[in-house]
């Protein structure tokens, strides 16, 4: 059974005399740790660097009882965990997945592994999607087959961007809307990203599914123009 404490480390001193309280998981014989906000003062801590300043214990209790309610409802499932796999279910369990701010990690890991080409894609079609949503947050859960629809209908559509150019100045460029072939390529590419997310967030080895709806496999015919 997973332990979940909070724990203070007397080395972890900071130079302004403040302690940085972790949550301390302890399963199968490993530990791990997750950074909390709170940070105490040594007059805060019994001379075995236990917590007794009230207000914190109060803070972290609600913390620590969240955690341990969302480890024992894992049940049997547990033990195909490690104790890093609880850690990063713990950490996402009430996470927004912002597709775009994957999209741009995903984006830099592909350039730093010599894979421009696809990044460079990549690149382009997040572009639109901001273009399209006129901001940038864009939880995955709002990639519905209704949105995919009309992100097509966007592309079809003439358009105004802002881009930079090679000075860094913003510029406004109007286009044409995109043919069949062009919106093929930049929902093929979008379903790419999409793909790609639902890899990283999801660990079917320990049944973990953050994002469990993809729109891009229901089977439907191409929007008409």
């Amino acid at each position: 059974m997973a332990t979940i404490s909070p724990k203070v480390f007397k080395h972890h001193k900071k130079a302004d005399g403040t302690y940085n309280v972790k949550i301390c998981i302890y399963h199968n014989d490993e530990r791990v740790f997750i950074d909390t906000d709170h940070y105490v003062t040594g007059k805060k801590l019994t001379s075995d660097y236990k917590i007794k300043d009230v207000f914190i214990n109060a803070l972290l209790n609600k913390t620590l009882d969240d955690y341990r309610l969302t480890v024992g409802r894992l049940g049997k499932q547990l033990k195909l965990f490690s104790a890093q796999d609880l850690k990063d279910h713990l950490l996402s369990k009430d996470k927004v997945i912002d597709f775009i701010k994957f999209a741009d990690e995903h984006i830099n890991f592909l350039d730093s592994n010599d894979q421009s080409k696809s990044a460079a894609n990549f690149r382009t079609v997040k572009n639109h999607l901001i273009d399209f949503l006129k901001s940038n947050p864009l939880p995955v859960e709002n990639i519905t087959l209704t949105f995919i629809r009309s992100f097509e209908h966007y592309l079809r559509a003439p358009k105004e961007l802002k881009r930079k150019d090679q000075f860094g100045r913003e510029a406004i460029k109007r286009g044409k809307g995109l043919g069949d072939a062009s919106v093929h390529w930049y929902l093929r590419d979008f379903q790419g990203l999409f793909s790609a997310a639902m890899i990283f967030y999801n660990k079917p080895s320990v049944e973990i599914i953050l994002i469990a709806y993809n729109p891009f496999a229901e089977n439907c015919r191409p929007a008409a123009n």
